[in-house]
């Protein structure tokens, strides 16, 4: 006499077919985005179409103390605060946030001073970076440039413009530690990923719940 072994019922699956394989895209979209962005890349091609991360709008952080920082961007530099970044762009763009202007036109260093090249601008012109005082000079614009030289603020404290006293991308750089900085670079394109995996939650969890009610009743 044989026997003939049944196999068990086939429970039905909690989620529908597409929706694993769109969702299963969507994460293998996320990880090579971030992947390419992590390793230096402008951009992604898919299909034909490119992706720019535009990139050119980066900024670079370097650290002061625990509240302070440089900010590089676009070859100037200038001093912020900074703070921890918010999740889920923190750690996936970086560790820090910009936190508010303190000084934009640190063009020269002296001691503790840094100082603008442009005085006549609005604005902060010279920020001591020991005890925190910001200067504000009353320097009227003229047709022709002002002379920083001349201003009488500047003559005091002895300021000049030796290039030996130039504040440079290059020497914060290699003078000061990096702070990985969120840019608004890796933002945009992981913020589009956020919505897009919130949306796949609020579609997921209904059908989810018809599934487990499938099962039961099988």
């Amino acid at each position: 006499m044989t026997r003939t072994a049944q196999s068990p019922d086939k429970k039905p699956p909690l989620l529908p077919a597409w929706y694993s394989a769109v969702g299963i895209l969507l994460l293998g979209l996320f990880v090579v985005f971030n992947l390419a962005y992590r390793l230096g890349a402008g951009g992604i091609q898919i299909g034909g179409a490119n992706t720019s991360f535009n990139r050119e709008h980066d900024s670079e952080l370097y650290k002061i103390d625990d509240t302070r920082a440089f900010l590089v961007h676009g070859g100037f530099v200038s001093i912020v605060k900074y703070k921890s970044g918010l999740p889920p762009f923190r750690p996936l763009c970086g560790r820090c946030d910009l936190d508010g202007s303190i000084f934009n036109m640190a063009s020269f260093q002296k001691g503790d001073w840094f100082y603008s090249r442009y005085p006549e601008l609005d604005g902060p012109d010279a920020y001591n970076l020991k005890t925190g005082e910001i200067v504000k000079l009353d320097v009227p614009r003229t047709q022709k440039d002002v002379d920083p030289a001349s201003v009488p603020f500047y003559v005091e404290h002895g300021f000049t413009f030796d290039a030996a006293l130039a504040v440079t991308p290059e020497r914060i750089a290699r003078e000061h530690e990096d702070l990985s900085l969120i840019n608004e670079s890796c933002v945009v394109f992981n913020a589009a990923f956020v919505l897009l995996f919130g949306t796949m939650v609020l579609i997921g969890v209904p059908m989810l719940i018809v599934g487990l009610r499938r099962r039961r009743s099988a």
